[in-house]
């Protein structure tokens, strides 16, 4: 009885922990049913509002998302480490294990952008091709 009720006590308090983030995701489609501009017209969808979804899913994720969930998930293998004890050696090693996975995690999430910039500014960089901007390559102009 015991383990339900924590099961229940955790989902609650997830329940909790996310709801606020499905706010900020009001803003994710750019267009369409309930979206107006400054004058109160609705805005219709069209072709680059697909691009400004995916850029709004990468940041809602990447900024939204990847921090609570690896905060969580930091705090579980935290947790795991400190009931571990001298007599569950093992429970030491899984909690030090699902610390070091979110942290490589996280390492290989925030330097994505930074190697494909990188890659980028290599493969287009010369002096003939001056129409390459290192900045502004993940926006659209529509």
């Amino acid at each position: 009885m015991k383990v339900w009720s924590n099961l229940f006590i955790f989902f609650v308090f997830l329940t909790f922990l996310f709801s606020f983030q499905s706010v900020n995701a009001v803003g994710l489609v750019p267009c369409g049913n309930g979206v107006f501009d400054d004058s109160g017209n609705r805005i219709e969808c069209n072709f680059c509002h697909i691009f400004e979804l995916a850029n709004n899913i990468y940041k809602f994720v990447v900024f939204e998302l990847v921090p609570i969930v690896s905060i969580l998930m930091i705090a579980i293998g935290g947790f795991t480490i400190l009931i571990s004890g001298a007599s569950k050696p093992d429970a030491y090693k899984k909690g030090m294990d699902i610390i070091k996975i979110t942290v490589v995690a996280l390492i290989i999430i925030y330097a994505s952008w930074l190697v494909v910039q990188f890659v980028l500014g290599i493969l287009t960089s010369g002096p003939d091709q001056t129409w390459y901007n290192p900045t502004t390559w993940n926006q659209f102009d529509c």
